[in-house]
């Protein structure tokens, strides 16, 4: 199975690709080789061209149960403000600007409604999963039911992605809510190795750099799989050029004898 493809465009050089993909490279004859070589240059200038005009950009999804603080997360992530109380039935889509690692990037933030993985909403749900390019998954440990639901929505991930390493990160929120507490740190770090997620656990109301840390790390972890996806796009390319050449050459040499 391919991997999908991604909305994010992060600047790249073609040095980087160059590099990366000619330790992948296979060499078949002076002839046929520094004709592919042209091609390769021209069909990498063209990718990358197209790559750095677009702008930078990403499509996040925030999914988790009800009242564990997906919205406040947003909004502290995109203003920095805290607001503890919403009032809403419906998805939201928000849009903004950040700069991680030094970049700019053009961001979509998918808000969801609670979404169980069966029954009415499951075809909404399974739509929000399509459009992401990387996922938060939200908990908080005032709720065990919510910390339940996070296996569950990850291996949904994985199964409409049909693909595993999607970028993905758990969230454990209300750490500074201790006397409700009924999920314990180290179940959410259990949780997030065997899932093979990242794994933050914060409080949205009073740590605004923890939240611009969980964020981050998803991006990262979404641009690494663009980065993973153009190289593999580049070598497939790559070797039907090579088999385009080879045969050229055979049918010349098949003519030429006739």
């Amino acid at each position: 199975m391919h991997p999908p493809a991604l909305s994010l465009f992060f600047k790249t050089t073609n040095t980087n690709i160059e590099s990366a993909a000619a330790e992948q490279g296979v060499c078949y004859g002076s002839d046929v080789t520094s004709q592919c070589r042209r091609t390769q240059t021209l069909s990498s200038a063209v990718i990358m061209s197209e790559s750095v005009r677009k702008m930078l950009r990403a499509k996040l999804v925030v999914l988790g149960r009800d009242n564990c603080g997906k919205t406040a997360l947003c909004v502290r992530f995109i203003t920095r403000r805290f607001i503890g109380e919403y009032e809403h039935k419906r998805e939201v889509t928000y849009r903004c600007q950040k700069i991680v690692d030094k970049e700019a990037i053009e961001l979509e933030i998918l808000d969801t409604v609670n979404k169980e993985c069966a029954g009415p909403a499951a075809s909404s749900l399974e739509s929000s999963i399509k459009w992401g390019d990387g996922f938060l998954i939200m908990y908080s440990v005032t709720d065990r039911s919510s910390f339940e639901a996070v296996s569950r929505l990850k291996r949904l991930i994985d199964h409409i992605k049909q693909t595993l390493g999607i970028p993905t990160v758990i969230v454990a929120n209300k750490c500074d809510v201790e006397n409700g507490r009924v999920v314990r740190t180290d179940e959410g770090q259990a949780l997030a190795s065997d899932l093979r997620c990242s794994f933050f656990e914060l409080s949205v109301a009073e740590d605004a750099s923890a939240v611009e840390a969980a964020f981050g790390q998803l991006l990262r972890e979404v641009r690494q799989e663009f980065l993973r996806h153009l190289l593999a796009m580049d070598k497939r390319s790559r070797m039907l050029q090579m088999r385009h050449a080879l045969k050229n050459k055979l049918t010349r040499s098949k003519t030429m004898q006739w």
